[in-house]
């Protein structure tokens, strides 16, 4: 036997089997059945490859239990007045189903609802909309990369049979992310979509075997909320056990005006380093600690204004989303701590005409719940900079908890206008 034989026969049954594995993954197959447990505690992990695949949240927003909280880090400032320690404590008839990542963008909550397999089943969705998705800069392109779900975009590149007006933007935006998070072949599909075109059959077919591939190796390998969920280093750990550690510190029975002297109590207590109201953790880790750092914010942002940004065509595409999919929803407006306002000089005209333009947006195409949180006054409304504080959560509580208790609207009647996809919208000054 030559040498040539002698290396096909050992070498070749080792790439025949890898390249049968390779197919195995490229092939649909059904998808295991997530447990109760595992459900219940992904609701509050924050889990990013929960929140990047579609195993996990597709089988729990089937229960119409769970109601999809959708935002950023602000998500994960767990204390007693969080939304789910409310309604673990008082046992109401939904939990928030928590979606989102530390700097995640609009683009990134379109991209995920867009890619479930059916609508929530509880009719439902809050929108908590961060204040750094209206900055025209690199960082909010970086925060889309850093929660990017190649998986979802592949389930969509390869379903389209009709290139709307959202598949449009959408791709463009994918075209202009920085890094190489789109590959060449896929490239070549996104310029056609973005020029209205569908992809051709091979893209058509390799983004399908992309898409099947990764819905394998997350339904194999991935996917695993529950894994050590006794470890205190794991993200089931941490939030289930702040949940668990805030609830025996709430009252047994809720009484609105009780829980809002409390979250006084809570934030004067929790700020108690500081005389400006900031969470004590922050204060010590980016004031006191970095005296020089913090006095280089110092009016470093006079200049910024939140009012004209591309944010606000990709808010447009979020609620076209919300739209198809007939959800009622509840929006939560930013705004910043007033003394982090005050040291950076950021004008607060900056945040009141960012939200009056979300609010036009909103209400002039059917979306009528909003909670403007720029429009609150008193103290321990924010934690930090621009993160949700002890009374900021009441206050959030006091204006959804009626909604979120009660039935689906059944009057939707939500009128799209492309006109909030166009730069007149986007430079347009209130």
């Amino acid at each position: 036997m030559d040498f040539n034989k002698k290396i096909i026969l050992s070498v070749g049954p080792i790439v025949l089997a890898g390249l049968v594995v390779i197919a195995s993954l490229c092939i649909p197959t059904k998808a295991p059945v997530v447990s109760k447990e595992m459900i219940c505690q992904s609701a509050t992990a924050l889990d990013k490859k929960v929140y990047t695949g579609e195993l996990v949240v597709n089988q729990a927003l089937s229960d119409p239990k769970y109601i999809p909280f959708i935002g950023a880090s602000e998500l994960s400032r767990f204390d007693m007045f969080h939304p789910n320690v409310l309604a673990e404590k008082y046992s109401r008839n939904y939990r928030p189903y928590l979606l989102g990542q530390s700097g995640s963008s609009l683009l990134n909550q379109y991209t995920m609802l867009n890619s479930l397999n059916n609508a929530p089943a509880s009719g439902k969705i809050v929108a908590i909309v961060a204040l750094s998705s209206f900055e025209d800069n690199d960082y909010q392109n970086d925060n889309f990369v850093n929660s990017y779900s190649e998986l979802q975009t592949m389930k969509w590149l390869s379903s389209l049979e009709k290139v709307t007006e959202e598949d449009k933007i959408f791709a463009d935006n994918l075209l202009q992310m920085p890094g190489s998070i789109i590959s060449p072949v896929f490239n070549q599909a996104l310029k056609k979509v973005s020029n209205g075109e569908k992809p051709n059959d091979f893209h058509r077919l390799v983004s399908k075997m992309k898409y099947y591939f990764d819905k394998n190796i997350e339904t194999r390998f991935g996917v695993k909320v529950d894994d050590n969920p006794k470890h205190k280093k794991s993200k089931m750990y941490i939030y289930n056990n702040g949940i668990a550690e805030n609830l025996n510190s709430l009252p047994d029975t809720y009484d609105e005006e009780t829980l809002f002297k409390l979250s006084e109590k809570i934030g004067k207590k929790y700020s108690s380093n500081n005389k400006v109201g900031y969470y004590n953790p922050f204060y010590k880790m980016n004031i006191k600690n970095k005296p020089h750092k913090f006095n280089q914010m110092s009016g470093k942002y006079k200049d910024r204004y939140h009012g004209i940004s591309k944010g606000f065509a990709d808010f447009e595409l979020l609620l076209s989303e919300i739209a198809e999919r007939k959800l009622d929803a509840y929006f939560i407006l930013p705004t910043m701590h007033p003394e982090w306002l005050k040291h950076t000089g950021l004008p607060k005209k900056s945040i009141d005409d960012l939200n009056a333009k979300l609010t036009e947006q909103l209400t002039s195409q059917g979306f009528n719940n909003i909670l403007d949180m720029n429009q609150l006054s008193g103290d321990y409304l924010m934690q930090d900079p621009l993160h949700i504080g002890w009374r900021g959560w009441m206050e959030l509580d006091k204006a959804i908890k009626p909604f979120l208790e009660g039935p689906k609207n059944p009057n939707l009647d939500y009128q799209l206008n492309d006109k909030f996809y166009s730069d007149e919208w986007k430079n347009y000054r209130p």
